[in-house]
């Protein structure tokens, strides 16, 4: 079963990366959530994967 998680519930340690798919969501609704942006941030510098298509 696929379930989609909010960026503020997201423990980063639960996951091995962070992937937003393609659409507006990326790009219009999450590019300035901070939720999104701690999120990334923290996966980044934990050296986990981060990506987007």
């Amino acid at each position: 079963m696929i379930s989609t998680n909010t960026p503020d519930s997201v423990t980063p340690v639960d996951f091995d990366a962070v992937f937003y798919p393609g659409g507006h969501g990326p790009l219009w609704d999450l590019v300035d959530d901070r939720n999104s942006i701690e999120l990334i941030e923290s996966f980044i510098a934990a050296g986990q994967p981060v990506s987007r298509c």
